[in-house]
């Protein structure tokens, strides 16, 4: 017999709790810039913000830029509907209804839970879709600009930081993270490759 303390579940769970416990000022600032919400970095509006800026920067012509936007908004709405599918589709708990019934009936997630299942996270479901079509219009080196004072220079620690604020919230359990990374790149990947004809 397995208790559920010994389940690699709880095993998880736990390693919400003591994330959320234990941020560094550096990971506290991190999870600020990209909480989901107007005026933060996770919102679709910020990112399809800096693929514009992106765009004039590189000087992508207006009809690559056409296309990019047109794909970034079928890769965006695709990523949303597949990922809310997957919630009531897998229907798993909260991080926070799981580690208060478990561990600690005290503990609360870092923001405010929306009420629906886990799995998965829309957030990082729409950044995989995103990057794909970025690097589809503009490669895989280059700065990524996402305001004035925060920059990238490559995607891969983008997506990283935007992972760890969501772990680091108490929202998603870790293995929810690069799941929906990886659901959102083939969306994105399946976006990229449609064709569009000249008007």
């Amino acid at each position: 017999f397995q208790s559920r303390y010994d389940s690699p579940f709880f095993a998880e769970a736990k390693q919400v709790y003591d994330r959320t416990r234990a941020l560094s000022t550096a990971q506290q600032q991190n999870m600020a810039r990209w909480a989901e919400g107007h005026g933060t970095l996770g919102h679709p509006l910020a990112m399809v913000r800096s693929f514009t800026h992106l765009a004039k920067e590189r000087n992508l012509k207006t009809s690559q830029l056409i296309v990019g936007l047109a794909r970034l908004g079928l890769a965006g709405h695709d990523a949303y509907v597949q990922s809310w599918k997957g919630k009531f589709l897998h229907q798993r708990v909260r991080p926070q209804s799981y580690l208060n019934e478990t561990l600690d009936p005290s503990w609360k997630a870092l923001v405010s839970d929306n009420n629906t299942p886990e799995f998965g996270s829309s957030w990082m479901t729409y950044l995989g879709a995103w990057s794909e079509v970025v690097k589809a219009s503009f490669g895989t080196t280059g700065t990524v600009h996402l305001s004035n004072s925060i920059q990238y220079t490559d995607l891969s620690s983008l997506l990283t930081d935007a992972s760890n604020a969501q772990w680091e919230t108490g929202l998603h359990f870790p293995s929810t993270l690069p799941a929906s990374l990886a659901q959102g790149s083939s969306i994105g990947k399946n976006c990229v490759g449609l064709t569009f004809r000249k008007p």
